[in-house]
């Protein structure tokens, strides 16, 4: 981390104010893992509220975009007088030892009785089955080896600090600098490119969803752009020369498989972390919809994560030919296919 805040610091943009939490203490806590404990940053707030309301401060957007793209772009042989290829290396240990868990956890997803609420997701994921959904994991974890780039290794909506807001009806009130923290470093790492902007677009896709379910078109659809700008302003970051990325721009082919790799890390976040695990469910908004209206948003979030896991690790079974412009549709069709489907079910 003050490798990454020394070297982001000479930009114009973070010069005054850093994009991290200001760390005070990093504890050992298992073989080759580290907890870092940060400071507690006053008067602000998780960028999933504005998510959850669909009213989104799209200053922060590219901001957050460019913050990951700079971590990704760190280079990897000026930055090993700081630290080594494979430090941290132990959070990669507890995944990989999570992946035979996981596997038995999609099995229980698709053994789960059927109802009208989960019946297209039971459709889908029988159709794929357990067989490729274990060759997709394998693939994922021959990826995950990969010590490609520096990883913050959690980025999400949910460990992104901003200005607290105002909310007045269907408007709201944003903070006046557009000031973000990017919290929560425990699981940097040095790993697979696409990781760190694939699990950021993740919960923004349950929130249009939810959003939908509400029979709240615009707002979803606020969420869903989102998604698309973030990724539009780290190509821009990641292709241009700039101090952001060292000078040092990507090539096309390189930013087509890192997007292939970005919308299986996305997921692997919705089917892994948060439809087997349960992890960060609890912030998502199912007291704002019935149960049933909960539990179908949930079923379209988890088909829609699947197929991002297909189209980002089965490239020889699916269409190795895609161009990114192509692929880019593919993934907005996919999870407007859903977004429409529980706009439909909403009534509205």
């Amino acid at each position: 981390m003050e490798y990454f805040v020394e070297d982001l610091s000479e930009t114009e943009e973070f010069k005054k104010d850093p994009p991290v939490c200001q760390p005070y203490l990093q504890m050992d806590i298992a073989p080759d893992a580290s907890m870092l404990v940060e400071k507690f940053e006053t008067n602000c707030v998780t960028l999933s509220r504005q998510f959850a309301e669909g009213l989104i401060d799209q200053r922060l957007i590219p901001k957050l975009a460019r913050v990951i793209a700079a971590i990704n772009s760190t280079d990897l042989d000026e930055a090993k007088e700081f630290f080594a290829l494979d430090y941290n290396d132990g959070v990669k240990h507890t995944f990989r030892n999570m992946c035979p868990t996981l596997k038995l956890g999609f099995g229980q997803l698709i053994s789960q009785p059927r109802n009208p609420q989960n019946q297209h997701f039971l459709d889908y994921a029988h159709t794929l089955g357990q067989e490729m959904f274990d060759k997709m994991m394998d693939i994922m974890l021959e990826g995950y080896e990969r010590p490609e780039v520096l990883l913050h290794g959690d980025v999400t909506i949910f460990n992104t600090l901003v200005e607290s807001t105002i909310q007045n009806g269907d408007s709201m009130s944003f903070g006046r600098h557009a000031c973000l923290k990017l919290c929560d470093w425990d699981m940097s790492h040095v790993g697979n490119r696409g990781r760190d902007i694939g699990s950021l677009l993740a919960a923004p896709i349950a929130y249009a969803y939810f959003l939908a379910a509400q029979g709240q078109p615009e707002k979803g659809l606020a969420c869903i752009d989102s998604v698309f700008a973030l990724w539009k302003e780290y190509y821009k970051c990641m292709t241009a020369p700039s101090q952001l990325n060292n000078n040092n721009p990507k090539t096309d082919s390189y930013m087509l498989e890192l997007y292939r790799a970005c919308i299986g890390w996305c997921g692997i976040y919705i089917v892994c972390a948060n439809a087997i695990v349960k992890a960060q469910v609890e912030f998502f908004p199912f007291d704002k919809v019935s149960e049933e209206s909960g539990m179908m948003a949930m079923s379209s979030y988890t088909i829609t994560g699947i197929k991002a896991m297909e189209w980002g690790f089965l490239v020889e079974e699916r269409d190795p030919h895609f161009t990114l412009p192509e692929l880019k549709t593919w993934f907005r069709s996919a999870i407007m296919e859903q977004f429409d489907f529980l706009l439909e079910q909403s009534g509205a």
